[in-house]
């Protein structure tokens, strides 16, 4: 496939950005944001349990493939993607104010997830910025959404949300901390609705827990 992939690439090389193509074929597992064509993709294969189930409940399933849609188009407004305007040309989209704020926000989100310990190793708050941003929007807007359901259950959305990253670790061979832009799988869940209120009375955490976190620390930038 890689060598398909290559040599259609080089084909177009010299033609018009088809928009209406598919990068990647309907299969495969994945999700992304392409700030270039200001689109982005959900593919197919993603498309299951636990992001998506006919045998959910819808808000399950905004716990599930809705965190993932909102956060594939937050991607457009990270520290990425605010160098890309609509039209996929390169240039920064903030005027002098909003930079300003939104540089203040980056920082304090690259200190609440930098240096957390996790098996011997640190997580890299600057390295896993934006993808720690795109969660902090999916999650808020995706729950923002949910709450207009009528069956609303912030318990099934929060638990949703933790399901997809549910996986083995094991500490002799887990050296993703160090090389990867996303956090690794239990912070990423954990630090992620730390961020958020309704996570607080859903399970009624309070100052003292070990999953509190002071409300001046919290972090959304969405």
């Amino acid at each position: 496939m890689d060598e398909h992939s290559t040599e259609t690439d080089a084909n177009q090389f010299n033609e018009p950005n088809d928009f209406s193509a598919w990068p990647e074929p309907s299969f495969t597992m994945n999700a992304y944001y392409i700030p270039e064509s200001n689109s982005f993709y959900i593919f197919g294969g993603i498309i299951t349990d636990p992001y998506f189930s006919k045998d959910n409940t819808d808000v399950q399933n905004y716990g599930g493939i809705g965190v993932v849609i909102g956060h594939e188009i937050s991607h457009a407004f990270d520290k990425n993607g605010t160098n890309y305007q609509s039209n996929g040309d390169f240039g920064n989209i903030w005027n002098t104010q909003d930079q300003t704020e939104f540089d203040k926000l980056a920082d304090k989100m690259v200190k609440e997830y930098d240096r957390i310990p996790l098996l011997g190793q640190q997580i890299d708050g600057q390295q896993t910025l934006s993808e720690n941003m795109a969660d902090n929007g999916g999650l808020n807007v995706a729950l923002e959404a949910a709450k207009k359901l009528p069956d609303f259950d912030a318990n099934a959305f929060f638990s949703n949300w933790a399901s997809e990253f549910a996986q083995p670790i094991v500490p002799e061979v887990y050296s993703q901390p160090s090389k990867d832009e996303h956090t690794v799988g239990p912070l990423r869940v954990n630090v992620g609705i730390q961020n958020i209120s309704d996570f607080y009375t859903t399970y009624n955490v309070k100052e003292g827990d070990g999953m509190w976190l002071d409300p001046d620390k919290r972090v959304n930038i969405w």
